[in-house]
Protein backbone atom coordinates (compact mmCIF):
# COMPACT_ATOMS: atom_id res chain seq x y z
CA UNK A 1 0.00 0.00 0.00
CA UNK A 2 1.33 3.16 -0.77
CA UNK A 3 -0.06 6.69 0.78
CA UNK A 4 1.70 9.86 0.79
CA UNK A 5 3.06 11.67 4.29
CA UNK A 6 3.92 15.51 4.02
CA UNK A 7 4.88 15.32 0.40
CA UNK A 8 6.37 12.23 1.06
CA UNK A 9 6.12 8.46 0.01
CA UNK A 10 5.54 5.98 2.34
CA UNK A 11 5.30 2.08 1.34
CA UNK A 12 3.43 -0.27 3.54
CA UNK A 13 2.74 -4.71 3.13
CA UNK A 14 -0.95 -4.02 4.16
CA UNK A 15 -1.66 -7.13 5.97
CA UNK A 16 -4.89 -6.34 7.03
CA UNK A 17 -6.56 -5.87 3.62
CA UNK A 18 -7.97 -2.69 4.96
CA UNK A 19 -7.20 1.44 4.21
CA UNK A 20 -9.32 4.50 4.66
CA UNK A 21 -9.20 8.15 3.73
CA UNK A 22 -7.17 8.76 7.13
CA UNK A 23 -5.54 9.02 9.10
CA UNK A 24 -2.06 7.38 8.06
CA UNK A 25 -1.62 3.44 8.43
CA UNK A 26 0.46 3.43 10.98
CA UNK A 27 -2.49 5.42 13.53
CA UNK A 28 -5.12 2.87 11.33
CA UNK A 29 -3.31 -0.11 12.79
CA UNK A 30 -2.16 1.21 15.90
CA UNK A 31 -6.14 1.39 16.59
CA UNK A 32 -6.74 -1.77 15.26
CA UNK A 33 -4.28 -3.37 18.18
CA UNK A 34 -7.13 -2.55 20.50
CA UNK A 35 -8.94 -5.36 19.20
CA UNK A 36 -8.42 -9.41 19.04
CA UNK A 37 -9.43 -10.29 16.31
CA UNK A 38 -9.58 -14.28 17.23
CA UNK A 39 -12.67 -13.10 19.51
CA UNK A 40 -14.56 -11.81 16.29
CA UNK A 41 -17.18 -14.22 14.69
CA UNK A 42 -20.19 -13.80 13.03
CA UNK A 43 -22.61 -14.44 16.83
CA UNK A 44 -20.33 -11.29 18.14
CA UNK A 45 -19.45 -9.42 15.45
CA UNK A 46 -18.64 -5.42 16.87
CA UNK A 47 -19.93 -2.88 14.99
CA UNK A 48 -17.69 0.08 14.05
CA UNK A 49 -18.84 4.02 13.56
CA UNK A 50 -18.79 5.51 10.58
CA UNK A 51 -15.30 7.54 11.05
CA UNK A 52 -12.18 6.66 9.09
CA UNK A 53 -11.49 4.82 11.78
CA UNK A 54 -14.29 2.99 12.44
CA UNK A 55 -14.51 1.90 8.64
CA UNK A 56 -11.08 0.59 9.06
CA UNK A 57 -11.46 -1.60 11.81
CA UNK A 58 -14.87 -2.83 10.05
CA UNK A 59 -12.92 -4.10 6.93
CA UNK A 60 -9.93 -5.34 9.20
CA UNK A 61 -12.13 -7.24 11.30
CA UNK A 62 -14.54 -9.03 8.15
CA UNK A 63 -11.13 -9.72 6.76
CA UNK A 64 -9.79 -11.61 9.99
CA UNK A 65 -12.79 -13.15 10.01
CA UNK A 66 -14.18 -14.13 6.56
CA UNK A 67 -12.64 -17.96 4.58
CA UNK A 68 -10.34 -17.22 1.59
CA UNK A 69 -11.91 -16.67 -1.28
CA UNK A 70 -11.65 -19.32 -4.11
CA UNK A 71 -11.47 -16.93 -7.43
CA UNK A 72 -10.81 -13.71 -8.10
CA UNK A 73 -14.60 -12.87 -9.28
CA UNK A 74 -15.21 -13.90 -6.08
CA UNK A 75 -13.14 -11.65 -4.41
CA UNK A 76 -13.83 -8.95 -6.05
CA UNK A 77 -17.88 -9.46 -5.20
CA UNK A 78 -16.69 -10.05 -1.75
CA UNK A 79 -14.75 -6.80 -1.83
CA UNK A 80 -18.03 -4.79 -3.41
CA UNK A 81 -20.58 -6.43 -0.36
CA UNK A 82 -17.86 -5.09 2.28
CA UNK A 83 -17.74 -1.41 0.41
CA UNK A 84 -21.49 -1.43 0.82
CA UNK A 85 -20.75 -1.72 4.58
CA UNK A 86 -19.05 1.24 5.12
CA UNK A 87 -20.91 3.26 2.15
CA UNK A 88 -22.02 6.43 3.63
CA UNK A 89 -25.37 7.78 2.25
CA UNK A 90 -25.58 11.44 1.73
CA UNK A 91 -27.39 13.45 4.59
CA UNK A 92 -26.31 10.84 7.76
CA UNK A 93 -23.05 12.64 8.51
CA UNK A 94 -21.72 16.08 9.20
CA UNK A 95 -18.11 17.83 9.37
CA UNK A 96 -19.21 20.78 10.40
CA UNK A 97 -15.86 22.39 11.11
CA UNK A 98 -15.02 21.68 7.56
CA UNK A 99 -18.57 23.05 6.30
CA UNK A 100 -22.01 22.13 6.43
CA UNK A 101 -22.17 20.35 3.50
CA UNK A 102 -23.00 16.70 4.17
CA UNK A 103 -20.20 14.52 3.98
CA UNK A 104 -20.83 11.43 1.47
CA UNK A 105 -19.29 8.30 -0.75
CA UNK A 106 -19.02 9.74 -3.28
CA UNK A 107 -17.23 6.87 -5.55
CA UNK A 108 -16.16 3.63 -4.74
CA UNK A 109 -13.11 1.68 -6.32
CA UNK A 110 -12.49 -2.17 -5.76
CA UNK A 111 -9.41 -3.32 -8.28
CA UNK A 112 -8.13 -6.66 -9.10
CA UNK A 113 -4.21 -6.45 -8.68
CA UNK A 114 -3.79 -9.62 -10.21
CA UNK A 115 -6.03 -9.11 -13.42
CA UNK A 116 -5.23 -5.55 -13.64
CA UNK A 117 -9.17 -4.22 -13.68
CA UNK A 118 -10.09 -1.03 -12.12
CA UNK A 119 -13.56 -1.48 -11.57
CA UNK A 120 -15.51 2.12 -9.72
CA UNK A 121 -19.51 3.00 -9.30
CA UNK A 122 -20.50 6.56 -8.55
CA UNK A 123 -22.58 7.89 -6.11
CA UNK A 124 -25.62 8.84 -8.23
CA UNK A 125 -25.01 5.90 -10.52
CA UNK A 126 -24.23 2.27 -8.89
CA UNK A 127 -23.67 0.48 -12.28
CA UNK A 128 -20.43 -1.07 -11.90
CA UNK A 129 -18.37 0.30 -14.43
CA UNK A 130 -15.09 -1.55 -15.45
CA UNK A 131 -11.36 -0.37 -16.74
CA UNK A 132 -9.59 -3.13 -17.26
CA UNK A 133 -5.75 -1.95 -17.90
CA UNK A 134 -4.63 -4.67 -20.58
CA UNK A 135 -7.09 -3.15 -22.83
CA UNK A 136 -5.69 0.50 -23.22
CA UNK A 137 -3.05 1.07 -25.86
CA UNK A 138 -0.88 3.95 -23.01
CA UNK A 139 1.76 5.00 -25.45
CA UNK A 140 -0.68 5.54 -28.64
CA UNK A 141 -3.77 7.15 -26.31
CA UNK A 142 -3.67 10.70 -26.11
CA UNK A 143 -5.01 11.67 -22.14
CA UNK A 144 -8.49 13.22 -22.08
CA UNK A 145 -10.70 13.90 -19.08
CA UNK A 146 -14.45 13.07 -18.60
CA UNK A 147 -16.70 13.09 -15.65
CA UNK A 148 -17.05 9.72 -13.91
CA UNK A 149 -20.56 11.30 -12.31
CA UNK A 150 -23.21 10.05 -14.82
CA UNK A 151 -26.57 9.38 -14.12
CA UNK A 152 -27.78 5.65 -13.69
CA UNK A 153 -29.16 4.01 -16.73
CA UNK A 154 -32.02 1.77 -14.80
CA UNK A 155 -32.78 -0.74 -17.46
CA UNK A 156 -36.49 -2.09 -17.22
CA UNK A 157 -36.64 -5.96 -16.03
CA UNK A 158 -37.83 -8.51 -18.93
CA UNK A 159 -39.37 -11.09 -18.19
CA UNK A 160 -40.05 -13.81 -20.12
Amino acid sequence: MVEFLDGKMQVHENKIGAMTDGPDYTEQLANWSNYDPAKFDESSFQGFDYSPEGRFCRMAAINATQAKVPDDMTAVNRAWSMVNMVDIPQGILYWRWVNDSPQFTSYSVVSDLANRIYNFRTWNNYDIRKVALADIDFAGTEFTSDTLFTPADYQPFRFN
